[in-house]
């Protein structure tokens, strides 16, 4: 039996006193979406995993407390940010198909930009959002590939006498299906910070 939660923990510290965890299914669940989409708020992963918002929320703050979710500082005003932890990272590794690798997630986290999370959870919206859309369409999510070195690329463009190569680096590509029909696009999520 899991020992009951304190009425306050710390929102940005984890508690000395652990609050009790048995990891279930939905709590790995929720651990690969984190990894999946880099950083989540608490509504995203609220609109992501069905059932009880409020044992939602609990999941949430054990996972946390307990080292598999790191909670990035933000304005107190807002709400949580979630990112995969070290040990969150071990369990995905054990559970699944994912490579834990040597990466230190909590260090990764923690050397990660207000302007770069930002901008990490404007991609995750529009990916939610597309995602609850097709529920309700015939097109569906075939492939989805994250920003990375395998969607780099350049293209050579003429300009007079010489040939100008302009860099390609979207922050996303995806296919979706409709019947036989495959659809490809490349998204780029502007923030206004390069021409």
């Amino acid at each position: 039996m899991e020992k009951k939660i304190k009425l306050y923990l710390p929102r940005f510290k984890r508690a000395e006193d652990k609050p009790a965890l048995k990891i279930q299914p939905r709590d790995i669940e929720i651990l690969r979406l984190v990894y999946e989409y880099r950083f989540l708020t608490t509504s995203q992963v609220l609109l992501l995993v069905p059932g009880s918002s409020r044992v939602i929320l609990l999941r949430l703050q054990k996972l946390f407390h307990n080292g598999y979710l790191d909670r990035l500082v933000t304005d107190l005003s807002k709400e949580n940010i979630y990112a995969l932890g070290n040990k969150g990272a071990d369990i995905l590794a054990e559970y699944s198909d994912i490579d834990r690798g040597k990466i230190d997630w909590t260090w990764k986290n923690r050397k990660n930009r207000k302007p770069n999370r930002n901008h990490t959870l404007m991609i995750s919206n529009f990916r939610i959002a597309l995602s609850i859309a097709l529920k309700a369409a015939p097109a569906q999510f075939h492939v989805w590939v994250p920003e990375g070195d395998s969607l780099r690329d350049a293209v050579f463009v003429d300009q007079g006498q010489k040939k100008v190569r302009i860099p390609f680096a979207p922050d996303a590509y995806f296919n979706l299906t409709d019947g036989n029909e495959y659809l490809n696009f490349f998204l780029e999520a502007d923030q206004s910070t390069m021409t």
